[in-house]
């Protein structure tokens, strides 16, 4: 799920790690990585991430962590409110 959501961070500020001096040759603002494969690889991740708990058979309250993990990293998508 950490995963997923650093793929999440990476594509949310690709527009501003273009215009930085040394970030602007990351994977995603240098062109290199194409952002759709970054959306399904971030997909899959969480969908693994909930069929391995369901796997494995851990409680619930695993996988309200996992929801809950997953719910903190799409917060960074709301911009702030001024």
């Amino acid at each position: 799920m950490a995963s997923a959501n650093y793929i999440l961070n990476e594509i949310l500020d690709a527009p501003f790690d273009a215009v930085h001096p040394t970030k602007r040759l990351r994977g995603i603002p240098a062109g290199k990585v194409k952002v759709p494969y970054l959306w399904w690889l971030m997909v899959g991740l969480i969908v693994g991430a909930f069929a391995l708990c369901a796997l494995f058979k851990f409680n619930w309250g695993y996988q309200a962590s996992l929801a809950l993990l997953l719910l903190s990293g799409w917060c960074t998508m709301c911009p702030p409110s001024a």
